[in-house]
């Protein structure tokens, strides 16, 4: 309809991270910015949320995990069926060595201690 103002739909973020609190922290920041936010702390729960009929729109995904599950093997299998999202990869401990790999594999870094701000730059990356 004519004059109708143009509203924006929630995008749909997927956070994995086996820390509670820092998935609680992002689901928190990134809900106060409109966004919609699933929180799963395992890998393989991960890849099924891709495997699913609900779009995604940004992947926040944890590098190391307690079980032998791998951070960067839940990147490329969500990469491959995924291949127009974006994905940050997000750690405490990033390296050279990882940051090498992020620009040979096409993945995003996050670094947790960055902060609030850092986060939300990124949202802003996928939106403009």
């Amino acid at each position: 309809m004519a004059g109708q103002p143009v509203v924006e739909m929630p995008r749909r973020v997927l956070v994995v991270d086996d820390n509670a609190d820092y998935g609680a922290l992002v689901k928190e920041v990134l809900q106060n910015d409109g966004c919609i936010v699933e929180v799963l702390n395992r890998p393989c729960d991960a890849i099924e949320a891709a495997k699913a009929a609900q779009p995604i729109e940004r992947v926040f995904l944890d590098l190391n995990f307690p079980s032998q599950e791998s951070g960067l093997s839940a990147f490329q299998k969500i990469r491959a069926l995924l291949p127009d999202v974006p994905i940050t990869i997000v750690s405490g401990h990033i390296d050279e060595k990882f940051t090498a790999a992020a620009s040979r594999f096409g993945f995003d870094l996050l670094r947790k201690q960055d902060g609030v701000e850092a986060l939300r730059g990124k949202m802003r990356k996928v939106s403009a």
